[in-house]
């Protein structure tokens, strides 16, 4: 009698699970995960390619500048003549045809044509980017929900995939209130003072700004991620409620701005519109972001409060 041969089981690949980023772990799919692991790559890759491009431009701008006298020691008035003369070469320069000669006034053409070919290629790649990320944002549970908000997702899931990109799955955020954090839209206190990170950043230079060290403080309450003070999440925040601001309408966050702002204007007639204007904003983002956070939950099908 001879024995048969009886094949091994085929061992289970276990699928991966993005790092809950010390926040309270929650259930979720594992297409869920990759969907948002994907769309923080695309991210990150779209700001390296905005950045990069910014400072292209900021370069083209300055050599132009230099090349037609700039120098530190001009008046203010003076200086933002040459911030106008040089932005109007460079308009000049792109909308001529290759070929075509350009008037003896333009300033090296060959390094502005260089130079803007660069800028062009990286806005193609951030336009390209831009439309990946719109595509996998309309596949998130909570993309359904995000077309009704009026003035953000009518034609576009960008701003969506933004934020996506900046915190990840939101199921792993156990409060609305974790997640005002990540975007910079938490206060923080120290020595008795509450203050916004923003804010704290502001005073470094008059030397009443937090110390280095407690900066890593800023902190969920498992104490295993830094989810302090970032410019780029504030950025895309801010953005999120300048849309809101202006175009959503009747709807419930331009309501939010608008008595936010009328409040904090009869309670410090002392601030300036600016501050109105910004705290508004603040409120506004606030409510968004919690609202988000409940439909994302409910989409995900995890309870939520």
């Amino acid at each position: 009698m001879t024995a048969t041969k009886t094949k091994p089981k085929p061992r289970r690949r276990p699928v991966p699970r993005p790092s809950t980023n010390g926040h309270a772990a929650a259930p979720e799919t594992p297409d869920l995960a990759r969907l948002c692991n994907h769309i923080i790559e695309l991210h990150r890759n779209r700001e390296a390619a905005v950045r990069s491009r910014v400072m292209m431009e900021n370069r083209l701008r300055a050599v132009i500048m230099e090349k037609l006298g700039y120098n530190s020691r001009l008046s203010k008035e003076e200086r933002g003549s040459f911030v106008t003369r040089a932005n109007a070469v460079i308009k000049l320069v792109a909308k001529t045809p290759l070929g075509k000669p350009l008037p003896a006034s333009v300033p090296d053409p060959g390094f502005v044509r260089g130079m803007l070919s660069g800028v062009d290629a990286l806005k193609v790649r951030e336009d390209g980017l831009g439309k990946d990320m719109d595509r996998l944002a309309r596949q998130l549970p909570v993309a359904a929900w995000y077309r009704t908000v009026r003035g953000l997702g009518k034609t576009s899931l960008l701003s969506l995939a933004q934020i996506v990109g900046e915190c990840g799955d939101l199921s792993n955020y156990s409060g609305p209130m974790k997640l005002w954090r990540r975007m910079g839209c938490a206060p923080f206190t120290f020595n008795g003072e509450t203050l916004m990170p923003s804010t704290w950043k502001r005073r470094k230079a008059e030397g009443k700004g937090l110390p280095a060290k407690l900066w890593s403080t800023l902190e969920d309450e498992d104490g295993q991620e830094h989810v302090g003070y970032c410019d780029q999440r504030r950025k895309v925040a801010w953005n999120v409620g300048d849309c809101l601001m202006k175009q959503n309408g009747d709807g419930p966050y331009r309501k939010r701005y608008d008595d936010a702002r009328a409040r904090i204007a009869e309670t410090h007639p002392e601030y300036s519109d600016g501050r109105h204007d910004k705290h508004a904003r603040l409120l506004c983002v606030k409510l968004f972001l919690k609202d988000l956070w409940r439909a994302w939950r409910r989409a995900a099908k995890v309870e939520c409060y």
